[in-house]
């Protein structure tokens, strides 16, 4: 499990936390020096194709944050992000709509964990094979948000 992943914090500092990871996203991503189809590598994403992958993902781990607070006993699977950014060039991406996308999801996901308890916060569950409470659920997208925003800052802002 990568790094990022990990640090957890206060449950009550949660959402705060999310909202300005999300101000620090849209002014990335609005950066008028940022190229949204530009790779520094080949094989490396576009900073069009991580902020879907962050939407992918937030999407992802808010389900699992849902099933863990109302305590669905069950499993979950994990997702290949590699396999999901497969179809990238299918979806009619572009900049405007995807920053516009990312603000609903963030939206959404702010609005669950405000909803959450601190006693649901708690609660867990497994997927991916790993056990996972809500409230690490809610701080790895925090991180995860923040990791993208630092490699965009320095591999495609240069």
């Amino acid at each position: 499990m990568a790094d990022y992943l990990n640090p957890v914090q206060n449950p009550e500092l949660l959402t705060q936390a999310l909202q300005q990871a999300a101000e620090k996203t849209l002014a990335v991503f609005s950066n008028t020096q940022l190229n949204p189809e530009f790779c520094y590598a080949a094989g490396k994403w576009t900073p069009l194709m991580i902020l879907q992958h962050l939407i992918d993902t937030e999407r992802v781990f808010l389900y699992r944050a849902l099933s863990f607070s109302r305590k669905d006993p069950q499993a979950l699977p994990g997702f290949d992000e590699n396999r999901y950014a497969e179809t990238y060039p299918l979806l009619k991406l572009n900049l405007k709509t995807v920053i516009n996308v990312f603000q609903i999801t963030r939206n959404a996901t702010v609005a669950f964990f405000n909803e959450c308890t601190l006693e649901m916060y708690m609660y867990s569950g497994k997927a991916n094979q790993h056990t996972r409470s809500v409230n690490e659920l809610g701080w790895s997208l925090v991180n995860h948000n923040l990791h993208h925003v630092n490699v965009i800052n320095k591999l495609y802002l240069v």
